[in-house]
């Protein structure tokens, strides 16, 4: 009889909202944070284009950028990333000088914000 196992992994991801200038900007400060390097146009529907590893992503408005604690960065569509990744109840390392806040109820699995953070964790 075989026995199956399960693990999460907490990732890190930003949705990619031009059209909300705090939220964009969220995102643009963590990517600075993070020194990755980006270009992107002005106006709601702008991509934004990253250069990691000497390759090149595109976030299309809504999509998710999730950073894998060991596999550095990718690009996740709004659908894909809703249906795989469930709420953290808390956030793996909250960065030093942010205040958190939570929505919703954190024990019942809340999204925790930091700046536009959102701590998830992968089913896998």
């Amino acid at each position: 009889m075989k026995h199956l196992y399960t693990r999460t992994e907490t990732v890190e991801a930003h949705q990619w909202l031009p059209a909300d200038p705090i939220t964009a900007g969220a995102t643009l400060g963590w990517l600075l944070s993070d020194d990755v390097e980006f270009t992107h146009g002005s106006g709601p529907e702008a991509p934004l284009t990253l250069h990691v590893d000497g390759r090149q992503m595109i976030l299309q408005p809504g999509d998710w950028l999730v950073r894998h604690p060991d596999q550095g960065h990718s690009v996740v569509d709004h659908a894909t990333f809703t249906a795989t990744y469930d709420r953290a109840k808390t956030p793996s390392r909250p960065r030093r000088g942010t205040v958190i806040n939570t929505v919703g109820d954190v024990s019942a699995g809340a999204i925790i914000q930091t700046g536009g953070d959102y701590y998830g964790s992968l089913r896998l």
